[in-house]
């Protein structure tokens, strides 16, 4: 049996020999299920939890949020963002990350620079993970926003942030895909500058960029792209 399935069984059991559960229970089950993503479990777990009387915490409402994340189920995972803002909790940073994180895996940049944005408004400090997480929205989505994603990246120094080989293999991807290979070159560059030793993702992309701007004519671009090899 899968893990998920195991705790639903202990919570159903618990139920059946009418010992009291506690908000502890259900949040330690939606976070089985969570790692499980299982999120439509997860998610009776809280409405299960909040129809038997249990004040949901923002422990509760930031483990579902992430089981939204996981699955990239970006348009769940701000329906509880706004709830949160809507009651006496508020969203912390880690709900905010996680919907972020949501909005990268669906593609979905506008919603999560929109939810960065919100951050700067509720005075919580975005992090290496929340520059990370929207810079890579940025750049998968499909409109390609590479220059928002190099812009991100030098806000990072601004707010007193290191970028990491994270956030330099986001940005060269972002420019893989907007073939915009000159511009990948200097990421490369930037990240031995940064003592970051670019890895298999960065000279992948770096290559397929070249790749993609390759023209028989066009001897720099090749000659840049067998430079890396």
């Amino acid at each position: 049996k899968q893990p998920w399935q195991v705790a639903l069984e202990l919570l159903q059991s618990v139920r059946r020999q009418v010992v009291e559960l506690d908000a502890n229970s259900y949040t330690t089950g939606i976070r089985v299920c969570t790692d499980s993503k299982k999120w439509e479990r997860s998610a009776c777990l809280l409405q299960d939890m909040q129809s038997s009387g249990f004040s949901t915490d923002l422990f509760s409402h930031n483990a579902q949020v992430n089981a939204y994340e996981k699955c990239a189920e970006w348009r769940m995972a701000h329906a509880i963002l706004e709830k949160l803002q809507r009651s006496e909790l508020r969203p912390d940073v880690v709900t905010c990350n996680s919907v972020i994180s949501a909005c990268e895996k669906a593609k979905e940049w506008e919603m999560g620079l929109e939810t960065f944005m919100l951050m700067g408004q509720w005075s919580l400090d975005q992090d290496d993970m929340t520059y990370n997480s929207l810079i890579s929205a940025c750049g998968i989505s499909n409109q390609k926003k590479w220059d928002l994603s190099i812009h991100l990246m030098a806000l990072l120094s601004i707010v007193g942030l290191a970028a990491t080989d994270i956030t330099h293999n986001a940005v060269i991807t972002a420019l893989e895909r907007a073939k915009r290979w000159r511009h990948a070159l200097v990421g490369l560059r930037d990240m031995w500058a940064a003592r970051l030793p670019p890895d298999e993702v960065s000279y992948s992309s770096v290559i397929s960029s070249c790749a993609s701007a390759w023209m028989p004519c066009r001897a720099d671009v090749w000659q840049a792209a067998l430079s890396l090899l």
